[in-house]
């Protein structure tokens, strides 16, 4: 996974995406592990801090229902 930083946490979900959450970037982002691709998706967050519904504050530890 190319990404700009090191990844704080990470999850792998039943469809075998894997979650990567970058701490200082404020963002989650997602790989499928299944196409061979090496260029990560946001999945949330705008690399901003903040508390509101698009927005991330340090995310740390991660989980996907």
């Amino acid at each position: 996974m190319n990404v700009n930083e090191s990844c704080f946490g990470l999850f792998i979900d039943v469809n075998n995406n894997l979650y990567c959450s970058l701490k200082n970037l404020h963002q989650v982002v997602k790989l499928s592990l299944n196409n061979g691709t090496t260029i990560p998706t946001i999945a949330a967050g705008n690399g901003s801090a903040g508390s509101l519904s698009n927005m991330l504050n340090s995310p740390q530890g991660i989980y996907v229902d």
